[in-house]
């Protein structure tokens, strides 16, 4: 059974579902999260577009959360993702917000395996990305083909980033043992060199990998002492990264997020 495969079969019920109930919640989703903040740090990207002249494209978009968020920001959004049922979720969602919001935003879903995906010769991203996807491509050159596909759909000068759990976590083997992470579909075990090499092989140049969701691990087990794990989830969240060495960052982290320029 294919990875789309998989994926669909999981999907089929439920999954990445994302409401919006009023103009609060708009907010919160237009307020760009931490993760986007730390990449349009490190790109020098203005993330506020005016005139939707910056176009980004997500692989494996799910329930379009993260789209929505760039798309109220001003972006052209495209999406593609092998569930029609989670698609049907994320157009439900975008609907959502495009009411309570009262903007008209821009987002094209697609549904498909992106392996087999053909891109229009013209069309072209300043910004293509997948959060959580690479990692359950087991086949090396699947993943890389999927990477490439990602370079060919990014513009001269434009970003590729690759976000993915972290392989060199302490506790990766229980986190995968226990299904801590989420979904429970095989993967691989991606470190900072193999991350590198694959954006190298496939084309990036400037390539810069960071850690993000220092001690994440401490919130994936709700129990008596939760509310102080979180307390220090946070205080850590709250450190800039340039205060930690690399190392520190890298291994400490949950997730592990590569760019490359094209």
């Amino acid at each position: 059974m294919s990875i789309a495969e998989q994926w669909q079969k999981l999907l089929k019920e439920g999954g990445y579902e994302h409401h919006s109930k009023d103009f609060q919640d708009c907010q919160k989703l237009k307020k760009f999260s931490r993760l986007w903040q730390r990449i349009f740090q490190i790109t020098k990207i203005n993330p506020i577009v005016l005139q939707k002249s910056r176009k980004v494209f997500e692989v494996g978009c799910g329930g379009g959360k993260h789209l929505a968020s760039l798309a109220l920001n001003g972006w052209q959004c495209v999406g593609i993702d092998c569930s029609k049922e989670v698609l049907e979720r994320a157009a439900n969602f975008i609907k959502e917000i495009s009411q309570i919001c009262r903007q008209n935003i821009s987002i094209e879903l697609i549904f498909g395996d992106f392996l087999a995906y053909q891109p229009k010769r013209e069309e072209k991203f300043d910004l293509v990305y997948q959060v959580g996807v690479l990692e359950h491509f087991l086949d090396t050159d699947e993943r890389l083909l999927a990477l490439k596909k990602m370079f060919e759909i990014t513009k001269p000068g434009g970003y590729v980033i690759s976000i993915v759990p972290s392989g060199i976590h302490p506790l990766r083997v229980k986190m995968k043992k226990e299904n801590l992470g989420g979904y429970n579909i095989p993967e691989i075990d991606y470190t900072p060199e193999l991350i590198s090499q694959e954006l190298k092989n496939c084309g990036g140049k400037e390539i810069q990998i960071f850690g993000h969701n220092i001690f994440s691990h401490l919130l994936l087990k709700r129990n008596k002492f939760y509310l102080i794990k979180r307390f220090i989830y946070l205080f850590w969240q709250a450190i800039p990264l340039v205060w930690l060495t690399q190392g520190f960052a890298l291994k400490k982290a949950g997730t592990l997020i590569g760019i490359a320029k094209k």
